[in-house]
């Protein structure tokens, strides 16, 4: 059950996200404290993990947008 909620919040997250991502292949590894976060927790995290890969279009901020 922890995973497939795990497999949700990603999924949330990505459909979130995509429109301002450049092409790139995005993998989403879940941690252990995945069965304690919000979506609010893990949009953060993904966030803030591509925004230092360079992966977004732009330098706005995408949570803002969507």
């Amino acid at each position: 059950m922890v995973r497939n909620r795990a497999r949700r919040l990603f999924r949330e997250v990505y459909r979130l996200l995509r429109p301002r991502l450049r092409p790139v292949w995005v993998v989403f590894i879940p941690r252990y404290r995945m069965p304690g976060a919000t979506l609010q927790n893990v949009l953060d995290e993904a966030t803030e993990a591509l925004r230092k890969l360079g992966a977004f279009t732009d330098t706005s901020d995408p949570q803002t947008e969507a």
